[in-house]
């Protein structure tokens, strides 16, 4: 897909062997499971968590409607872990946020890859409904992430730090 779509990528131009790739994935998770044993169980088991849900992934959801919403998640999990291991559950919030960002992320990615991903065989929100129909889920969850954001200022979760990023910032 990458040959078609990102030609210019490392695998894909031959800047990186398949192999050495291989290698480096392999040598990574097992930093990223062993480095987070001393965590805790809860952070190990997210990491774990997202380790196989990366698998299924590549394995068999790559290939499905739900691959935005997989990628989408394991990229939030990365809230859930920082906040576990500070103790702190307000990283909930960021991470229902980071989904809401990721998931229009994700779909508009796809209209850009809907050549490779048609002659892949690769079911995605583009290819199945059009990129004008792709394009308008992206502003209707990016919406629906703007009519969020105050909730944790409304109901004092935090503070009006917050609300003042929120407002100056983000909108």
């Amino acid at each position: 897909i990458d040959r078609i779509n990102n030609p210019e990528r490392p695998l894909p131009s031959g800047k990186v062997s398949r192999r050495a790739a291989s290698v480096m994935a392999v040598i990574s998770l097992i930093v990223g499971v062993l480095g987070s044993i001393p965590l805790g169980i809860f952070p190990f088991f997210i990491v774990i968590t997202a380790a196989l849900l990366l698998f299924a992934y590549s394995a068999y959801i790559k290939r499905t409607l739900a691959s935005n919403f997989l990628v989408a998640l394991i990229a939030g999990m990365s809230f859930l872990l920082g906040g576990l291991v500070v103790h702190n559950a307000l990283c909930v919030i960021p991470f229902i946020f980071s989904i809401f960002i990721h998931v229009p992320r994700e779909i508009v990615k796809d209209v850009m890859d809907m050549t490779g991903d048609k002659t892949a065989g690769i079911k995605t929100i583009p290819i199945v409904a059009g990129p004008i129909t792709a394009y308008n889920i992206s502003s209707i969850v990016l919406g629906l992430l703007c009519a969020i954001l105050p909730l944790p200022y409304l109901f004092r979760l935090l503070n009006t730090a917050y609300i003042l990023i929120v407002l100056l910032i983000a909108y």
